[in-house]
Parts: structure tokens; sequence; C-alpha cells
């Protein structure tokens, strides 16, 4: 009978928590936009003024006392660039939080749409905070001298860099940039801003997906969602978490997307779906968009399907089971075509590379595993203590195939050693495809031990923005 009423007791104070959590939020919500309207309306370019020529508080004065061989219109606009920034990071730290909170603690089953929106947030409050992030960024300039190329009619674009000397680079992500800027009337910078946004929605849906197929459970899927684009490591470390790619010029957002889809669509083929023949078709799809518009990560996604087919042949082969027979030959076929068609892409931008890439080096293997294991510690640590929820709790057949995928593609990273340590894409997708599993293990956590595992993920969100 005590326990009951203990059980009840809680249940009842969940709601009045909530509320307070709701409370507090809004208070802070609008104690932030308060102090923008008195920034914008009143101005505090007065006080910067006073602290300059030394008529404010002494503490205050001594701010910027000895830094006086610049004009005061210089920190006039630094104050107001501290100030708009920090607005902006508070609300960002309080829109996650409120995400995390209500999905973990108080069990709310968000919508994707929710996630979108934050991230949506997150890149336009960059890229209009700190134009250095749109026009600098990821060699911002060669970027936009490709786009420029393709709209001046060289097709394919030659070397902005180089003059008249052909493009031995990727540049399929630069024609659709191209495209938008004719289409929309933009510039090149806010075209590539406007595919990291569409390709954010596409990656967010896509892992929602993904995660459904595991467990129908939309505050797991959510949960996914968030994990495998924000909070997905402790490591700082290139493009992990993925979303740190969506906020300047990159072909990894729009790469990643249908990387993502490819995954998934092999997870549908190979699931109780009866009509599969028809979702070739977008796995052709996602092989052939991955290569051109972010080639780098087609050795990824084929290192995912090798290791894939070879162990599911291997399995039909020792239980003499035939029954994927048929899946296993046409999505062989599918992905066979898809990278037929696009090697000729492939070929003319690395006829003449110079550059060697390492094999199975064990230097380089060793060094990428320890990579691995330090981007990756939390995610497997959270895995491994919830195995006996794992094999409850989600679908196994779904499972199997997706750490067959995931393995194939850390094995690349593994593997393979490129210039540049460029090989970091492979495991950014491998990294991304454990967070979707990390994210849905975070939903079987019960409330009094929850409020820790939300402060981490605050705190990680903090140290990778």
């Amino acid at each position: 009978m005590d326990t009951m009423k203990k059980i009840t007791a809680g249940y009842y104070l969940k709601p009045k928590k909530e509320r307070i959590f709701r409370i507090f939020s809004i208070a802070i919500f609008c104690f932030l936009i308060l102090l923008f309207i008195l920034h914008k309306v009143i101005g505090f370019d007065g006080i910067v003024e006073s602290m300059y020529h030394g008529h404010s508080f002494g503490f205050l004065n001594n701010l910027i006392k000895y830094q006086q061989t610049k004009t005061v219109e210089h920190y006039i606009t630094l104050a107001d660039t501290v100030f708009y920034r920090s607005i902006f990071m508070s609300l960002l730290v309080l829109s996650f939080t409120n995400l995390l909170v209500r999905s973990i603690l108080f069990g709310k089953s968000l919508r994707p749409i929710c996630v979108f929106l934050f991230g949506t947030a997150v890149i336009m409050g960059v890229h209009i905070l700190n134009p250095n992030n749109r026009i600098y960024s990821s060699h911002g300039f060669m970027h936009v001298g490709i786009v420029y190329e393709i709209l001046n009619g060289h097709f394919p674009p030659n070397n902005p860099l180089l003059a008249e000397l052909p493009l031995y680079w990727p540049w399929g992500h630069h024609f659709l940039a191209a495209v938008f800027v004719k289409v929309f009337s933009i510039s090149p910078p806010w075209a590539f801003c406007v595919i990291n946004i569409a390709a954010l929605l596409g990656v967010v849906s896509v892992i929602y997906k993904i995660s459904r197929m595991f467990i129908d459970s939309p505050r797991a899927n959510i949960l996914s969602v968030l994990i495998a684009l924000f909070a997905v490591s402790l490591m700082h470390a290139k493009a992990i978490p993925i979303f740190a790619r969506f906020t300047n010029i990159s072909g990894m957002p729009i790469g990643m997307y249908f990387y993502l889809l490819f995954v998934y669509t092999i997870l549908l083929i190979f699931s109780d779906q009866k009509r599969w023949g028809i979702i070739l078709i977008p796995l052709i799809i996602s092989v052939v968009s991955v290569g051109f518009f972010y080639f780098q990560m087609l050795p990824g996604l084929l290192g995912s399907f090798g290791f894939f087919w070879l162990f599911r042949v291997i399995q039909m082969l020792k239980d003499k089971k035939y029954d994927d027979a048929k899946k296993i030959i046409f999505s062989t076929i599918a992905v066979l075509l898809g990278t037929l068609l696009i090697l000729p892409y492939g070929l003319s931008i690395s006829v003449n590379a110079k550059s060697t890439i390492d094999i199975m080096v064990p230097g380089f293997v060793w060094s990428n595993f320890k990579n691995f294991v330090l981007v990756s510690l939390p995610i497997l640590i959270i895995i491994a203590v919830n195995l006996k929820n794992i094999k409850e709790k989600l679908n196994q057949q779904a499972l199997y195939n997706f750490m067959l995928l995931n393995l194939g593609v850390l094995i690349t990273y593994l593997a393979l050693h490129f210039p540049a340590e460029n090989e970091y894409k492979f495991l950014s997708q491998s990294v991304t495809l454990f967070g979707i599993i990390g994210g849905i293990v975070l939903s079987f956590y019960s409330q009094p031990r929850s409020k820790f595992v939300v402060i981490l993920l605050i705190l990680l969100l903090g140290y990778n923005f």
C-alpha cells in the first residue's frame, strides 16, 4: 500500500515539476527578449562611450582603459557583437535544455519538426551573427569561386585558384549551389546555407525513420535525432557531432543525408516489406547522390555495403536458407549500378591525383582506432550497459542489419588513411549511426538518474558549439 502511495505521489508531482520548469523557462526567455528590446530601444552605446572616456565607474573604466589605441566605435561594435551572441547562445542552450528535459525527464514525445526548427535557428543565427562563418568558413572563397565558375558557363568548372586548369575536386555540391543562386537570386554563401537547411530537414526525417525501425516510440525516436545530430561525443573532432558542419560551407550535410537514406533503404529492403523492389530506385539514387554531392563519403558507403553483403552471404550459405537471396542479388546490382553511373564523374576529378591512399598500415590503423574509442566512448558505454534492454525492446533483425552497415563504415575508417587524415568522414558516418542507437538507449533511463544524463548532454552541446 505504501509503495502504491509513493508511485501515486510521484505521478502527481511530475506534472507539477513540469509546470515549474515551463514557467522557469518562459521567465528566462522573456528576460532575454526584454534585454534585447532594451538594447534596441535604449541602447548601451552611451555606457560604452562613458567607459571609453573614463566617465563611468572605476572598474568599468578599467575594462578598456589600456586599450584606447582604437576608436570608440570599435568598442561599441564589439559590445554589440558580444551582446547579440550572448543572447543567441543563451537562447540556444535554453531551447536545447527544453528539448532534452521534456524528452528525458518528463517523457514527452516531441515532433521531429521541433528539432528541425531548433537546428534551423542555429544555422541562421550563426550565419547572421557571424558573417565570417558564412563567407570564409571551410575554404569559403574557393567554394564560392567554383560556384561562379559554373555560373559563368564553365562546365565542368575550372580551378578558380589556378586559372584555366581543370578542377580535380568534387563539384556536385557547388553545382547545386549554383542552381539555387540562379533560381532564388541569392549569393553563393546564402545558397550553401539554404542547402544545409534542406539537408537538415532530410537528416532529421531519415534518422527518425531509421530509429522507428528499431522501436516505435516517438520519445526514443526523437532522442535518436537529438543525440546523433548534436551531442554524440565528449571529444571534439572534425565533423563530430555532424551538426557542426551544418553551420558552414561544406558538402557533408547533404552527403550525410544521402548516406543515411542509403542505410534506410537497405533496412527497408531487408525488412518484411513485400514490395521491396520499388525501394531499389531510391537505393540507386542514394548511391549516385553521395558520389555526386560528396564524393568523399562514397568509400564509406561502399564499405558499409561490402561488409553487410559479405556477412549476409556467409550467413545464408551457412544456414542454407535462401529466402533473402533475391534481395541480396538485386540490392547488389543496384549498388553496383549506382557506382557505375557515378564512376565517370569520380574519374574526372581524380584522374591526375598524385596523393596515395594507405591501406591497413598498422600505425594508421592504431591511430584511427584510438580516435574512434575516444570519440565514441560515451555512446559505447551507454550502449554496453543497456545490452539487455536492447535485446528485449529493439527489432533484432533491423538492428543486426544496421550494425553490419555501421561496422562496415567503421572498418573502412580503420583500414584506410588519406592525405591530411581525410578519412575522418567515415568516422563521422559511423559515430552518427552509433548516436541513433544511443538516443534510443537514453529513452530507457528512469527519472531519478536522468537528471545527470540531461546535465551531461547540455554540457556536450556547450562544448561542441
